[in-house]
């Protein structure tokens, strides 16, 4: 019996097989590098996106803090009394409001003393008008009056009223106003300030 076509026909099988086993592996091989090449752009877009998102999350918190700031400023610029990032804006609690002090005053004007009545114990408040060398009681007043008007003399030789007398307000001096309360404690004193013969 002739075997020679059989054993053709077994190694045609057998190249076949291994043709087709080769194929497999190759493809495979091929699903799997392409499978792991999506996987990775799927991971490093995933990380783009991740930074993108991390850049804009900066940018809105560099923003945020600048708004912060900013309100801030405006806060401090608006609070009238102290203002402090804790307990924001404390409203104002000195005794003497006005005159701050530095300002000219002319002969003739009205000098409006103010002062918040809520700093200052006592009924009455003395409003004392002094200069580097003499201090006088201008008026006593109630408290609660929370201003008064100091009426300036016409011009240099006139006198102001005092309390119980009268008074020379010379140019050459400089003023302060003083508050002082009853009882005799100081509440508050203003910067210097002029009187001048301004016409």
């Amino acid at each position: 019996m002739d075997t020679e076509p059989v054993t053709q026909v077994a190694s045609g099988k057998h190249k076949i097989k291994s043709i087709l086993i080769t194929a497999s592996i190759l493809l495979i091989a091929v699903i799997v590098c392409v499978d792991l090449g999506y996987r990775y752009f799927t991971v490093s877009s995933y990380k783009a996106m991740l930074q993108e998102k991390d850049n804009e999350l900066s940018t809105l918190q560099s923003e945020i803090e600048t708004i912060s700031t900013r309100n801030t400023e405006l806060e401090t610029e608006r609070c009238l009394g102290t203002w402090s990032k804790e307990n924001g804006c404390v409203a104002e609690t000195r005794a003497l409001l006005s005159p701050v002090g530095e300002e000219i005053f002319c002969y003739g004007d009205i000098v409006r003393v103010q002062w918040n009545p809520e700093a200052i114990p006592g009924e009455t408040v003395d409003i004392l008008l002094s200069t580097p060398k003499t201090v006088m009681n201008l008026k006593t007043v109630r408290t609660t009056d929370s201003e008064f008007e100091w009426h300036l003399p016409d011009f240099p030789s006139q006198q102001t009223e005092i309390e119980g007398g009268r008074a020379t307000i010379k140019q050459s001096d400089l003023y302060q106003i003083r508050l002082q309360s009853g009882s005799g404690v100081p509440n508050g004193t203003s910067e210097m300030f002029e009187i001048k013969a301004c016409g």
